[in-house]
């Protein structure tokens, strides 16, 4: 199995929270992008409302997993990591 080819660009959001900008190569190796991003203290993750990569004040974010199921480290190197082996997993 072929590495996953990843590209994440990171920023704080809140007190502990992240968001962040992924390309990756899907199963059927097309290019995705999509902004993400976690609630100011590292819970939840929402998918930020864009529209082909910039953001648009007419898209909302949305939920895509609830404050229980995710989380992320307030520490940058950790919380990559985190992000890199969710996008992995969930490529797979």
């Amino acid at each position: 199995m072929k590495q996953a080819a990843i590209s994440i660009q990171m920023e704080q959001y809140g007190d502990r929270g992240w968001q962040w900008t992924q390309t990756s190569t899907n199963y059927m190796d097309e290019r995705v992008t999509a902004t993400l991003r976690t609630n100011r203290q590292g819970d939840g993750l929402w998918v930020v409302g864009t529209y082909q990569g910039q953001w648009a004040h007419n898209y909302e974010d949305k939920q895509i997993r609830g404050t229980c199921q995710f989380c992320l480290s307030g520490n940058r190197r950790t919380a990559y990591g985190q992000i890199r082996r969710w996008i992995v997993r969930k490529n797979t």
